[in-house]
């Protein structure tokens, strides 16, 4: 295979850059390097019991979870960065019915393979809960930025950053469109069900919060590693800007101070848009008219658990002809 071109570096394109390395391959990067993307913002939470008023098992998490902690461990790893903490996830239940709806979730099949500890009503390690919560121990938080920073670091030690858009050429190789949400409005992808939505987050100091572990109740606040916390995310479809708005962070604070009383001091607050699916699954495949390009998107909130295992699964598709699982396959969006 000629060395393949990846457009776009953000977390699905750094994933899969990974792969083609790890399979001694050095693929092309284009991408002009902004500082403010939704990889970027993103708290990197990986949490496998997702739902505010439902709680469900996040989709394929059994088996997405081992491949992307041993991806993520094996980078930080060759990288030399940190890269990966495994502190667990406090899920705040908001209702008494939440906590109901767990008791009855326990014991079975589903779930029977997650570390999990009950946490009584009251107060736990100074947070709010009054109807309870559980401590959920698999679960992790992935420095995205460093991903990102790391691999291309590697590219730019063989010369394979192009620090700006696409622009065509190089034929016969292999383009992997990873450009996010904008791909969508790409002639040769503009049939893909894609669903851009922006989210905002807040960066922010609070004193007395207990930095062990991730709290999940109306928002998520996510310890940070220089001990500040990182609060989001909200969800705009119709504002597709990366332009803060002023009701996101009253949203976010207001959510926040349901669980921590204490005083919150806002270091700052980004926006991006994410390359959401309307399916709530990633897009993976080979291009049905153009085979010599393919994609890999639509990671969407949950890029951290679900990009690892089906980058690696795209790479040994082009590679080796190995079949990409159906259910995120673009072929079943294809229609002419």
């Amino acid at each position: 295979m000629m060395s393949p071109i990846i457009v776009g570096q953000g977390l699905a394109g750094s994933l899969l850059a990974w792969e083609f390395l790890q399979r001694g391959i050095i693929p092309t990067v284009y991408d002009p390097y902004a500082s403010t993307t939704s990889s970027r913002i993103a708290a990197g939470v990986i949490n496998p019991l997702i739902g505010k008023r439902k709680l469900q098992l996040s989709w394929n998490a059994e088996r997405l979870l081992p491949a992307a902690l041993h991806t993520f461990r094996r980078m930080e790893d060759e990288l030399g960065v940190p890269i990966l903490r495994t502190p667990p996830i406090l899920r705040i239940f908001a209702t008494p019915e939440l906590r109901e709806q767990w008791k009855g979730m326990q014991g079975g099949k589903d779930v029977s393979w997650l570390r999990v500890d009950d946490v009584p009503d009251g107060t736990y390690h100074g947070i709010d809960v009054p109807h309870g919560g559980i401590l959920v121990h698999d679960a992790a938080i992935v420095d995205f930025g460093a991903v990102i920073d790391g691999v291309r670091a590697r590219l730019h030690a063989h010369g394979a950053v192009h620090a700006h858009r696409y622009s065509g050429g190089a034929a016969h190789a292999t383009v992997i469109w990873c450009e996010g949400w904008t791909m969508a409005q790409h002639p040769l992808w503009n049939w893909i069900p894609m669903e851009p939505v922006k989210g905002e987050v807040l960066d922010v100091r609070i004193s007395t919060l207990d930095a062990q572990q991730i709290v999940v109740g109306e928002c998520a606040i996510v310890p940070m590693p220089e001990g500040t916390f990182r609060i989001g995310s909200t969800y705009d479809w119709d504002d597709l800007t990366e332009l803060p708005t002023a009701s996101a962070r009253e949203a976010l604070l207001y959510q926040c101070g349901k669980v921590v009383h204490d005083a919150v001091e806002v270091l700052d607050h980004r926006a991006a848009v994410r390359p959401a699916a309307r399916s709530k699954r990633p897009f993976v495949g080979v291009h049905p008219e153009h085979p010599d390009h393919a994609v890999f998107n639509g990671l969407g909130t949950k890029g951290g658990l679900v990009g690892p295992f089906y980058a690696h699964q795209l790479v040994r598709h082009l590679l080796d002809g190995a079949p990409i699982d159906e259910d995120v396959d673009i072929q079943q969006w294809w229609t002419s």
